[in-house]
């Protein structure tokens, strides 16, 4: 039989031994609250539950969700850093004066918030991919707008219009007549290569051509390939090619106009035209600002 002191003793061990454990789960909760874990349970229960699950298409800014209106004087976006978390909070700014002339319209990038629960790297992908088109339009704006500040119209200058756009000015310019069927078609190359033989400006060799050809549909124009009505001794002078007869017309204005001081339509018409014809003047102005009109809407 055990004796009521070894009882005690006992007792004794059994509560210091509680103690002891009291102490350490005390000890080892309060490291644990010191080193929270990164992960919620919410943020488990997602990482469980929601691994490659499509996006909310509210949450996933489209391209139909962009606002193509006249720009602002800053664009907010979110974006992320790397591989780093998204933070919702944090914004970078893409200023588009760097991009945009005076009067010039672009496209505003609109951003959402994202929720950070639902968002995932697809998500990232797409809103990346939606900045970078808007980047590369501001892009191409600013390099339209350079184009454009670089056009001259006085007579006795390049122009410093692009093919493709003199192309497309011509196309629009004869649609405006009514005029399908054109010796003008096609000759924007030729009437640059022209401009630099006269260093006379593409726009001006352009009217007056568009004037003596009647746009491209004179006789002359037709047969003989001539959209001058450029004669010599025997008569109206026939052309291979339209484009030797600009060729032609580029060199001739260039020897016996612009290199002589004729440097204006004003200037140019008294000695290329009879002056009984008064209207040969405002008549190539007329055309010429036609052209320029176009041009200025591309």
């Amino acid at each position: 039989m055990t004796s009521r002191k070894n009882k005690r003793h006992y007792l004794h061990d059994w509560v210091r031994t509680m103690q002891d454990t009291l102490f350490y789960m005390i000890v080892i909760t309060t490291v644990a609250c010191c080193f929270p874990s990164h992960v919620t349970a919410s943020e488990e229960k997602y990482y469980a539950d929601v691994v490659n699950v499509a996006v909310p298409s509210s949450d996933i800014v489209t391209a139909d969700e962009i606002d193509p209106t006249i720009v602002a004087e800053e664009v907010d976006v979110n974006v992320d850093n790397g591989d780093e978390a998204v933070d919702p909070n944090k914004q970078t700014t893409f200023t588009t004066n760097d991009f945009v002339e005076e009067n010039i319209e672009v496209p505003v990038v609109n951003s959402k918030i994202i929720d950070p629960t639902t968002f995932d790297k697809n998500t990232a992908d797409i809103i990346f991919k939606e900045i970078d088109a808007h980047v590369e339009e501001l892009k191409r704006v600013k390099e339209q707008a350079a184009i454009r500040a670089s056009f001259c119209y006085e007579t006795d200058q390049k122009s410093n219009i692009p093919s493709e756009m003199l192309r497309e000015v011509i196309r629009i310019v004869l649609t405006d007549n009514g005029i399908t069927d054109s010796k003008l078609y096609g000759i924007e190359d030729a009437v640059l290569k022209a401009e630099n033989y006269a260093s006379m400006n593409a726009l001006d060799i352009l009217a007056i051509m568009s004037l003596e050809s009647s746009y491209g549909t004179s006789y002359s124009a037709r047969v003989r390939n001539n959209l001058v009505g450029a004669t010599n001794d025997t008569g109206r002078i026939q052309y291979g090619s339209i484009d030797d007869s600009i060729e032609h017309f580029g060199k001739f204005m260039g020897d016996y106009y612009i290199s002589q001081g004729r440097t204006t339509l004003e200037s140019i018409a008294p000695k290329y035209c009879p002056p009984e014809n008064d209207k040969w003047l405002s008549n190539v102005k007329a055309i010429k600002q036609h052209y320029i009109e176009v041009l200025k809407t591309l």
